[in-house]
């Protein structure tokens, strides 16, 4: 009898086991279920999920109980999103504090599980793109090493739930990226340099009262009073010269460090290639800070390199995506921004509405022709949406163009998609 029963058993594990392999979650199932969720008309839900987390899980070595992990995590946030009608990140507030915690811990859990798996290398990244995904390859490329793969994985994506500030930080090969604020978003500050306007500020401030002391001083005369005339001289120099270093080539000085922070980050100027499957769409989507094309303007003699990513190293660069955008042709919002001095977006004062805005990239050039320009507050990030249901582009910077101090406005620029060339 014992033997019978154990033998029943037995057969029920193998019959288990093999019931599970065949309903193995995929990594295209998880992406598949994230773009199939929307409660908000035709966007998907929790797009920073679908454009950052989703990308990131095509570039590592993931078992098949991870995958099974992640999807239940997954499913988890989702229901509870999907219950309260939250479709972007500032409308978690709609959320109770322990369903706001549950939503962030899965998010945060199965992150955390993508993050920490070893990353795959080129060669892998392209074979696993190629063939049939099943257990036996999965485990042959589990058991694959690489010389260069802790370097890679040194240089991969972290993301950390900031409990103080109820945020998702996302740090790429040691830099913020993006933060997933739960309560209010901003658009990135694409201004004067926050440190030059502090440091002009004092300057200021430290010349005015040098001067006013000069000044009273000016007509009493003794070795002391001279020797205090000309420290304040001294001090008065410095400061004015110190601010109109700062006014008058603060963009040049921005650029350089620019530069230099792509060349520490051992990132490569040269345009990134994107590549695309058979349907048209992205397959291999460029990693942080790279440059995956251009961005043109004729009319206003604006060409700009793109680079992805819109942290405070890449902006003094060039014009940068937001990596909780969707990238051009893909349907979606893409959003980009640059700093607004002469060097970047000046010009773009003088858009116009039915102007055309090139994207020249790695894999095709799209015409976008503007429809909207307004002004919005930093904090109207909800405004960035499609325009008459039209896959759309969106280019912003600080407002106004001519403000050295720091300023919460933007001038926002919306454009639908008027033509795809594909290279």
């Amino acid at each position: 009898m014992i033997k019978k029963i154990l033998v029943i058993a037995f057969v029920g594990i193998l019959c288990f086991s093999n019931f599970t392999n065949v309903l193995a979650v995929t990594k295209d199932d998880i992406i598949g279920y994230v773009n199939s969720q929307s409660v908000c008309g035709d966007r998907a839900l929790f797009n920073s999920y679908k454009s950052t987390f989703t990308r990131l899980l095509k570039q590592k070595k993931l078992t098949s109980s991870e995958l099974q992990t992640i999807y239940s995590y997954l499913q988890t946030s989702v229901g509870i999103l999907n219950s309260k009608g939250v479709c972007k990140v500032s409308d978690v507030s709609k959320l109770t504090e322990k369903e706001k915690n549950l939503v962030l811990g899965s998010l945060y859990a199965g992150a955390g599980i993508i993050t920490s798996a070893p990353t795959l290398t080129f060669a892998e990244r392209e074979e696993e793109s190629s063939i049939t995904k099943n257990e036996e390859n999965k485990k042959n490329k589990n058991n694959k090493t690489d010389n260069n793969e802790k370097n890679n994985i040194a240089k991969g994506t972290n993301i950390v739930l900031n409990s103080e500030t109820g945020t998702i930080d996302i740090y790429e090969n040691g830099v913020l990226v993006d933060k997933v604020t739960t309560s209010t978003a901003k658009m990135t500050y694409t201004g004067f340099n926050v440190t030059y306007v502090v440091v002009i500020t004092i300057s200021t401030i430290v010349f005015l009262i040098s001067l006013f002391i000069f000044i009273k001083l000016y007509n009493v005369h003794s070795g002391k009073n001279r020797f205090i005339k000309n420290i304040l001289m001294s001090l008065m120099i410095c400061t004015l010269s110190l601010s109109a270093v700062l006014i008058i080539f603060g963009a040049k000085i921005d650029e350089l460090k620019g530069l230099t922070n792509l060349i520490s980050l051992n990132l490569s100027n040269d345009t990134y290639s994107v590549k695309l499957n058979e349907n048209k769409k992205i397959e291999r989507y460029p990693s942080y800070g790279y440059n995956y094309g251009s961005l043109k303007i004729q009319s206003l003699d604006i060409k700009k390199k793109i680079y992805f990513g819109d942290t405070t190293d890449l902006l003094n660069v060039g014009v940068c995506q937001s990596t909780f955008s969707e990238m051009p042709t893909e349907g979606g919002v893409t959003v980009l921004s640059a700093h607004n001095n002469k060097n970047m977006l000046y010009n773009l004062k003088d858009i116009s509405l039915k102007d055309v805005i090139e994207l020249d990239l790695s894999y095709a050039n799209c015409k976008y022709k503007v429809v909207k320009i307004e002004i919005l507050n930093d904090t109207q990030i909800d405004k960035l949406t499609k325009q008459n249901n039209k896959e759309t582009l969106v280019i912003y910077t600080c407002y106004p163009f001519d403000s050295y101090i720091y300023t919460s406005k933007r001038f926002v620029v919306f454009a639908v998609l008027d033509s795809i060339n594909w290279k």
